[in-house]
């Protein structure tokens, strides 16, 4: 359910990535076969991923999707360290674009719902909340810099519902 939030968060967002036309019409298509679970899709979208960074490594908007894009790859392999290892990976790349656009909140937002759903177990929802709870903040200083999409999302993620 929120890899599906975050895939029609993804299809709003892609004109942002700086990409050609076709080019962020094909990465929208992968992010959302990836969702879906389609694993080729999954690396076919860090690779374009991966090339849009090459060409605008300031794009943190690309960044936290790569970054999005590896919890996705990580969730489709089998238990073991590989699995532990990509998942850590996907998280540091959504950190770092997070850093790197802080005040971005569609950044933080990305992020925000990927971690919401990962497993329990992994230790991601403390910063989930506090994603949301930063978003929550962002939107009640300046609502006009959000999508009600956007603003509906936080409500429903936020504690102060």
């Amino acid at each position: 359910m929120r890899f599906a939030r975050l895939f029609v968060f993804f299809f709003a967002l892609a004109c942002s990535l700086n990409a050609a036309p076709n080019e962020q019409k094909e990465i929208q298509a992968l992010y959302r076969r990836a969702v879906a679970g389609d694993k080729e899709a999954v690396n076919q979208c860090i690779e374009k991923l991966e090339t849009v960074l090459t060409t605008d490594p300031k794009n943190q908007l690309a960044r936290v999707y790569l970054g999005s894009s590896y919890t996705l790859r990580s969730r489709d392999l089998g238990f073991g360290p590989t699995k532990l290892r990509i998942l850590r990976q996907g998280l540091a790349i959504m950190d770092e674009a997070v850093a790197g656009a802080p005040n971005e909140y569609k950044i933080r937002l990305v992020r925000a719902l990927t971690t919401s759903s990962l497993p329990a177990f992994l230790g991601q929802r403390t910063n989930s909340k506090k994603d949301f709870e930063s978003l929550a903040q962002m939107a009640k200083k300046s609502p006009d810099r959000f999508e009600s999409e956007d603003l509906q999302i936080i409500r429903e993620n936020s504690s102060g519902r």
